[in-house]
Parts: structure tokens; C-alpha cells; sequence
């Protein structure tokens, strides 16, 4: 909790490759419960209700980790969150929640959780 916590507050704080890779692992973890929820969504499984509160903490979850969406040779957790997903699950997160914008911050140096 103290490196999820830690992260959130200030991505510089995660110095260490270990708290970089345990970040990484609690986002890759909560997108794959996002990712069968989805699956579940669509074989009818999850009613319309259930799914929309994964589908709003999926795309506050998307901004809150967009540091780590796309591969970067820079965090220890090189192919990225979007790596570890069904390419189509990767493609409805980031047209669902605007990754474009969100990644347009990213580059203007906004934080996406501010």
C-alpha cells in the first residue's frame, strides 16, 4: 500500500526498481480484473450495473497508471500495463477513456490524476 500510495502522490518517489515493479504489478493486477469483467460483460455474464463500476475505475485507473500504459525502457516494468492485455481490451480502454488526451498531458508534463 505504501508504494501504490507513494506513486500516486509522486511517480519520482519510485526510485527503486522494486517499488517501480511492485507499481507496475498492482496496476497489471487490476487490469486484468478490469479485462475479465469486460469478457464476462459481453458472454453476458456481468449485468449492465455490475460493469459500470469497473468501467469508471477503469479509466480513472487508466489516468492514475498512464505512466506506465505503453512499454518504456525507462521503468522496470518494460512492455507496460497495455502489454500484459488482450489487444482488445487495450483497444476499448483507450478509446473509452481518451488515452490521446491522456497521453497529450503526459507530454505537457500534466499529471493525469491532478
Amino acid at each position: 500500500a505504501s508504494v501504490f500510495t507513494k506513486g500516486m502522490l509522486n511517480r519520482e518517489s519510485l526510485a527503486s526498481p522494486a517499488d517501480q515493479l511492485i507499481f507496475g504489478q498492482l496496476f497489471e493486477a487490476a487490469f486484468a480484473i478490469y479485462e475479465s469483467a469486460y469478457y464476462a460483460r459481453q458472454k453476458g455474464i456481468l449485468d449492465e450495473s455490475e460493469w459500470s463500476r469497473f468501467d469508471a475505475a477503469v479509466c480513472r485507473n487508466m489516468r492514475n497508471g498512464a505512466i506506465i500504459w505503453e512499454p518504456n525502457s525507462s521503468v522496470v516494468l518494460g512492455q507496460g500495463v497495455r502489454g500484459t492485455l488482450t489487444g482488445t481490451f487495450a483497444n476499448y480502454v483507450e478509446e473509452h477513456c481518451d488515452w490521446a488526451s491522456i497521453k497529450a498531458g503526459l507530454r505537457s508534463g500534466t499529471e493525469p490524476n491532478e
